[in-house]
């Protein structure tokens, strides 16, 4: 997001600090497996107008599991872009449209008790409602993001492909902005796929 969703905001670079964790089932045919992952994002982008953003992003897996076994390390990389077709004003929030797409490879221990990799694309669209207080130094929004994309696993001694249970996310943040550069920013989405992010962000 930008400094200012009241098209205020000036054009530049921003650097990004994430700590999250996501959980969420798979279902591989008849057979629904879980997986909660620990991961740690950096990221960079620039808004080139107050409206329109992009960013591109670099995870590591820090821990985690997929069907109660271990991970064993992975990453991901990422690119993500925001518009806001509607200007946040003193009396109306803005609305943001974020998009997303990422390519996700963990290595894990599947059934057969051998490590196997898990690889993972992932398509995202999301809208977003949020309003500012105290001069832009709070942000508060509310968060929808539907996605899709084929997870391949081996399972039962077989490659197997599947999708995810909800394709669905929702949720709300809160931001802070103590300084004119640097925002702090806490997310839950606990519907449907489950995420917790929390992060930091420098304005160039």
């Amino acid at each position: 997001m930008p400094t200012e969703c009241d098209g205020t905001a000036p054009s530049g670079w921003r650097l990004s600090g994430t700590l999250s964790s996501s959980s969420s089932e798979i279902e591989f045919g008849g057979a629904s497996v879980p997986f909660q992952l620990f991961t740690a994002t950096a990221s960079a982008g620039k808004f080139a107008t107050p409206r329109a953003g992009w960013s591109l992003s670099a995870t590591g897996v820090l821990d985690g599991e997929i069907e109660d076994r271990d991970i064993k390390g992975g990453g991901a990389v990422g690119a993500a872009f925001t518009y806001l077709p509607v200007y946040e004003k003193e009396r109306r929030p803005f609305v943001a449209v974020t998009g997303n797409a990422s390519v996700a490879l963990v290595r894990a221990i599947a059934d057969d008790s051998e490590t196997h990799s898990w690889l993972a694309v992932d398509l995202r669209l999301g809208g977003m409602v949020g309003k500012s207080f105290y001069d832009g130094a709070l942000m508060l929004h509310t968060a929808v993001r539907v996605f899709g994309g084929p997870v391949s696993w081996r399972r039962a001694n077989e490659d197997v492909t599947g999708g995810d249970r909800y394709h669905v996310t929702a949720g709300a943040g809160i931001s802070i902005h103590p300084t004119q550069r640097l925002s702090l920013s806490i997310e839950a989405m606990p519907l449907g796929e489950q995420s917790y992010a929390a992060g930091a962000t420098w304005n160039l």
